[in-house]
Parts: C-alpha cells; sequence; structure tokens
C-alpha cells in the first residue's frame, strides 16, 4: 500500500469474534473520513463485504505482522505520514459528528493535544496500572473539556505532525492505551477529554480483549 499524507484517517482493528457486527461500526465511521484502514487478526474468512465502502482498506494480519490484538491499529500507522488520526475500536457506533467534534478541538489546539472519548486520571503514586483516581467512560456524558493521562486508544485522535509517534515502539507487547499516552507526554501535550451528552457514543455488547484479559 502507498502512504497516504496529510488526510484524516482512522486506524481499527477486528478479530472473527466481531465479524457479526463490524459492518454497522465501519459504516457508522468510514463516511466520515478520507480513509480508514481495517486491520484483521487471526483470519478474514467471514468478514463481511465490505467493498462498498469505497475508503475502507482491509488489512489480512496473516499477510502483514499477524495477530496482534489491539496493536493492529498501531501497525497501520506505518503507511500514515502527516495525517490527522483517530484510532478506533470495533465495537462502538460512532455518531455523525464524531470526527468534525474531535477535529474542532484538535485544530482549535493547532494539534498540539490528543483527543479522547474514553479517558482516565491514573494517581500520582500507584503500583498498578488500574489503580485510577477517576475514569470518563465513553459511553458517559461529560460536561466540559476535561483533562486527563490516561486515554483510550479506542477512541483517540491526534496529528502526527505534532505528535510522532513511532508504530515499533506502540507494537510493543504493551497496553497501547498507555504507549500512546505516553508518546502525547513525550511531546509535550496535553490529553483532553471530549465534552458531550451521555449515550453519544454507543457501544455493541460483545466480549473482546477487555474481557478477556479481566
Amino acid at each position: 500500500m502507498t502512504m497516504i499524507r496529510g488526510k484524516v484517517v482512522g486506524c481499527m482493528t477486528t478479530f472473527p469474534g466481531r465479524f457479526d457486527i463490524i459492518r454497522p461500526t465501519v459504516a457508522s465511521i468510514a463516511c466520515q473520513l478520507d480513509a480508514l484502514l481495517l486491520y484483521v487478526n487471526e483470519s478474514t474468512k467471514g468478514l463481511p463485504d465490505l467493498s462498498d465502502l469505497r475508503n475502507v482498506t482491509i488489512f489480512d494480519g496473516r499477510d502483514h505482522a499477524g495477530d496482534l490484538l489491539a496493536n493492529g491499529k498501531a501497525y497501520l500507522l506505518k503507511f500514515l505520514q502527516d495525517c490527522e488520526v483517530f484510532t478506533l475500536d470495533d465495537d462502538f457506533i460512532y455518531p455523525p459528528d464524531y470526527v468534525t467534534r474531535n477535529l474542532d478541538i484538535l485544530r482549535r489546539m493547532g494539534g498540539r493535544c490528543l483527543v479522547t472519548t474514553h479517558g482516565s486520571v491514573v494517581q500520582e503514586d500507584c503500583d498498578w496500572y488500574h489503580e485510577l483516581h477517576s475514569v470518563f467512560a465513553s459511553t458517559s456524558g461529560v460536561v466540559g473539556l476535561q483533562m486527563c493521562n490516561l486515554a483510550g486508544s479506542g477512541t483517540a485522535c491526534f496529528d502526527q505532525r505534532r505528535m510522532p509517534v513511532d508504530a515499533d515502539d506502540l507494537l510493543e507487547k504493551v497496553m497501547v492505551d498507555l504507549k500512546l499516552s505516553l508518546a502525547a507526554r513525550d511531546a509535550g501535550l496535553p490529553l483532553f477529554v471530549l465534552p458531550r451528552e451521555e449515550g453519544w457514543l454507543t457501544v455493541i455488547r460483545k466480549p473482546g480483549l477487555w474481557e478477556k484479559y479481566s
């Protein structure tokens, strides 16, 4: 695949356990983007036909880096340069103004931030990743622009020109949320939680990696 430059691009990963919900998820967000890259773990057998969604490119993991779990969306950054990037989960129905509302904040800040819908605040002194002071859950309402220090990579938005990300670094076997948040910190960028009404983002209840590793 040729390098995509200067576009608004979404990066999503999926696996066969989510194939029955992947079409409505992809259809809800692809139309808002210049391009959507979909990394498929394990196998593409049974993947619904998405060919009518002209801006969707499918990456069969078997032809690339293998089974990367959630980090598949990080692998896709190898094909992007100077883009405004959305890292996306495969179990949401994205509202029609999802991209515009994220980009409004990102561009108002000149690209000098990371925007997320799911954000957490990790305690200053903690011994365990899940020692969180507070959580702005993806489906909950948030009043006003809030700050966090741990962004959910399933709902993150950033500008590669302001936040250079080493895809190989993100592919290390560490939670991609943490690696992405550290990349923002290393670039000196704040992490903002998007203001919205409750239920603006809809989750499709389907077991995935979170349930598997919880």
